[in-house]
């Protein structure tokens, strides 16, 4: 029964992680949408007698060529360049963004991928559940130590590697331990 619940759980909790950038999308489209409507009104007007309806379909066929332009562009290499630099110049510097980005990216369940590490920080006698973000040329890391329950916040340290050790557990175990307030981390513990 527990291998069933642990598939419910965690397969959930990814198509929870996928379906996020697909809805915070979606609240931005639907607010293009809006803007382009606004736009399109008074062009709207000299078509037809009905304004809403006819500003909707240019709204509908504008923000289509939109995405095909915006899509086919990104297809060439010149596209990618500027699509790269855009994210550099613009969409890294929105706090919101490269968190999202990496918070989608970092915690699909997969331990191969470089930062996000699952660990215990040991200070004196507490232990904390941490992950291992990247270690230095001198062999300190860097960690971070994630608020119960939501996760997505925290503090940032560089600690020795001494008081650092790698669990053998998954980005999720971590997660789902944040999130019922540390239960589990015995068990989690204990089978690292």
């Amino acid at each position: 029964m527990k291998p069933v619940f642990e598939f419910l759980k965690t397969t959930s909790v990814k198509g929870f992680l996928i379906l996020l950038p697909v809805g915070l999308a979606i609240v931005a489209i639907e607010e293009l949408f809006d803007v382009v409507i606004l736009i399109t009104q008074p062009i709207a007007s000299y078509f037809s007698g009905n304004n809403f309806l006819s500003g909707t379909a240019i709204a509908v066929v504008l923000l289509f060529l939109l995405f095909f332009f915006v899509g086919f562009t990104a297809r060439c290499r010149t596209g990618k360049y500027i699509g790269r630099w855009l994210e550099k110049a613009i969409l890294e510097k929105l706090g919101i963004y490269s968190m999202l980005k990496h918070f989608t990216q970092q915690f699909n369940n997969n331990n191969d991928v470089e930062g996000y590490l699952p660990a215990v920080l040991t200070d004196g006698d507490t232990q904390m559940l941490v992950f291992i973000i990247e270690e230095h040329i001198n062999k300190r890391l860097t960690v971070f130590i994630p608020h119960a329950p939501m996760s997505v916040s925290g503090a940032v340290q560089c600690v020795g590697p001494e008081r650092v050790r790698k669990l053998n557990a998954s980005r999720v175990d971590i997660l789902d331990c944040q999130r019922y307030w540390g239960l589990g981390t015995k068990e989690l513990l204990e089978r690292s």
